[in-house]
C-alpha cells in the first residue's frame, strides 16, 4: 500500500503517486523457436514486483485497475522492447502481449509468437481463444 501524507504542508492537487518505483516486472526473458510452426516465441514471466502490480490492479477497482494495466502494458512492454527491439516490428506482438496483461492471472508464463495474425479487435473473444489467436 502507498500512503501520501498531504495534510503536512504546502501540496498542490492533484496529487500523483506513480506506484510503479521503477523496478523489474518480468523475469526469465527468453526467446526461442515454437516447434510447432517454427517461428520466433518470446517468453517471459512476472517478477513478484510485477505480480503484486498486477494483483493491484485486480484488487484495486477501476483506478488500481487503470493504473495496473498502464503500467503492465506500457513499463512492462518497454522490458521487453530492451531486450529485443525488433519486437515492435509485428501489432500482434503488443497485441499479444496487452492481451496478457489483462489476463495474468491465468497467463502463468507469457508467451507471445510472432506467427500469430494481426488481430486489433482481440477483447471480444479473448475467452475463447485466450490470446492465442
Amino acid at each position: 500500500m502507498q500512503v501520501v501524507n498531504h495534510r503536512n504542508g504546502d501540496y498542490k492537487y492533484p496529487i500523483v503517486a506513480d506506484p510503479f518505483l521503477g523496478r523489474t516486472i518480468f523475469q526469465n526473458l527468453t526467446r526461442d523457436r515454437d516447434s510447432a510452426n517454427r517461428d520466433v516465441q518470446y517468453n517471459g514471466k512476472l517478477t513478484s514486483w510485477g505480480w503484486s502490480i498486477y494483483t493491484a490492479a485486480r484488487l484495486g477497482g477501476v483506478v488500481g485497475g487503470i493504473s495496473g494495466q498502464v503500467i503492465l502494458r506500457t513499463n512492462g512492454w518497454d522490458e521487453w522492447r530492451a531486450v529485443w527491439p525488433a519486437i515492435t516490428n509485428k501489432p500482434a506482438l503488443k497485441q499479444q502481449f496487452d492481451c496478457h496483461a489483462l489476463g495474468a492471472f491465468a497467463a502463468g508464463d507469457w508467451n507471445i509468437e510472432r506467427f500469430r495474425a494481426n488481430k486489433s479487435n482481440w477483447l471480444p473473444s479473448v475467452l475463447s481463444h485466450r490470446c492465442n489467436w
